[in-house]
């Protein structure tokens, strides 16, 4: 007959011990947390791109127990480790080291913005202790080039169009706004401006465009001419 009485204690008893348990980890922690110095030599990089962010992370253990766990290193997909991205790391009491840190800036890495790289302490058998994220700015680069894909066209009776195909390549690190002009002789323009194209190309991609114009018997029955692209 007391046997149900019995069970309706047992699941709060549960819960207080648990509750108890997770404090105690949480205090332990923040315990960790204050009693082991773990910090980068810098916090916020200026590069270029294709260059070596090149850092050092100091660890010191000022507890009285000797210490076990690994750093992990998060980097944005336009960056690269040259060194590990988990790193082991094992400290007797009192003792500290220094740990070297080189990431490659990737020529796709674009500028602009804030690149965030996540550096964390975490001990064996419990969560993270200590997380530092770093700030990267890569420094503006524009490089934008134009090439034309035919250096010759030969017209006759039977073409009703030229088409001349050109190339635009940005290897720079940002968005470039382009306006591309097409000049012809002005003897072939029936209006006074000449044929422009704008667009955007976005960092390390290329864009091929068309311009295209009405073959006029004017331009069958000269010698040659030239149509400059800017």
């Amino acid at each position: 007959m007391f046997c149900p009485t019995e069970n309706v204690f047992v699941l709060p008893i549960v819960r207080i011990l648990t509750a108890i348990l997770f404090l105690q980890n949480f205090v332990a922690a923040q315990d960790l947390e204050k009693l082991i110095i773990f910090e980068p030599s810098k916090n916020t990089f200026e590069v270029i791109n294709e260059d070596i962010i090149d850092f050092t992370i100091k660890l010191k253990n000022q507890t009285q127990n000797n210490i076990q766990g690994k750093i992990k290193i998060e980097i944005p997909n336009s960056f690269e480790l040259v060194s590990k991205n988990a790193i082991l790391i094992s400290l007797h009491a009192g003792d500290s080291t220094f740990i070297p840190i080189k990431i490659f800036v990737k020529k796709h890495a674009t500028s602009g913005m804030a690149h965030l790289i996540n550096i964390s302490l975490h001990m064996d058998n419990q969560s993270e202790i200590s997380a530092e994220p770093l700030k990267v700015q890569v420094a503006e680069r524009k490089s934008v080039s134009l090439y034309a894909l035919l250096s010759n066209i030969l017209l006759d009776p039977t073409m009703d169009s030229i088409a001349i195909p050109v190339r635009v390549v940005n290897r720079g690190n940002t968005i470039q706004k382009i306006t591309l002009v097409n000049r012809f002789p002005s003897m072939f323009n029936a209006s006074a401006f000449h044929e422009s194209i704008e667009f955007f190309v976005f960092p390390a991609k290329d864009t091929l465009l068309t311009f295209r114009r009405k073959v006029l018997k004017k331009m069958l029955s000269s010698d040659g001419f030239e149509v400059h692209i800017t």
